[in-house]
């Protein structure tokens, strides 16, 4: 028993001093993929782009450049005086897509339709298989 905790003490004590405390996935590293992740902090405001979530919590451009504090600035004043393409422009600093965007279809069902069917196929595949083959096939009538 005192061997083992010696190892164990000695594994986490071979470490760096800050490896318990950096914000990288240990995981990825330690399967030797090369490459390791950071981890999100999610006590972070984030963006989220959906319908449920009209106003989300944070602006979709955190950094802005020359230009768009121009706009930013042009955006204090009148309105009336701010061009189609430079209200739109407004618009696309603080959201991604426009509700129309966000509700137009993706064509996922297609997907799912496919899988459904060809999960449907195998089925009937081992269904028929069982017919010819199976302890249970003097019950099928194909």
């Amino acid at each position: 028993m005192l061997r083992l905790i010696a190892a164990r003490g000695g594994r986490l004590l071979a470490r760096p001093p800050g490896a318990a405390l950096t914000p990288v996935c240990s995981r990825a590293s330690s399967h030797g993929e090369g490459e390791a992740s950071t981890a999100v902090d999610m006590s972070r405001p984030l963006y989220w782009n959906r319908l449920d979530t009209p106003l989300p919590d944070k602006p979709f451009k955190d950094v802005l450049n020359e230009e768009d504090t121009a706009l930013k600035q042009k955006e204090k004043g009148p309105w009336g005086q701010l061009t189609k393409e430079e209200k739109i422009a407004i618009y696309r600093l603080a959201f991604q897509r426009t509700y129309p965007e966000m509700k137009r279809s993706t064509g996922e069902w297609k997907t799912v339709a496919g899988g459904i069917f060809i999960f449907l196929g195998l089925t009937g595949l081992v269904v028929i298989w069982q017919s010819y083959y199976g302890r249970w096939g003097h019950f099928i009538i194909l």
